[in-house]
């Protein structure tokens, strides 16, 4: 069986498993435009990695001075 992309999503937002914070992002991307939202979705992925390796590098220091 095909899905498309706004079954996908109607998924996501049905889903218990879904945070509440993903599903506010596909409520506001079902209203964006669809090259806007990529291009910031791109810049927020970008930003989250960052974070998330920083923090991981910052716990790594700490587990060695330990």
């Amino acid at each position: 069986m095909t899905t498309t992309v706004a079954d996908e999503i109607l998924d996501r937002l049905e889903s218990p498993l879904s945070s509440y914070w993903l599903q506010d992002a596909l409520r506001a991307l079902l209203a964006r435009d669809p090259i806007d939202a990529a291009a910031d979705a791109a810049v927020l992925a970008r930003l989250i990695a960052a974070r998330r390796d920083e923090i991981l590098a910052a716990g790594r220091r700490q587990a060695v001075r330990a």
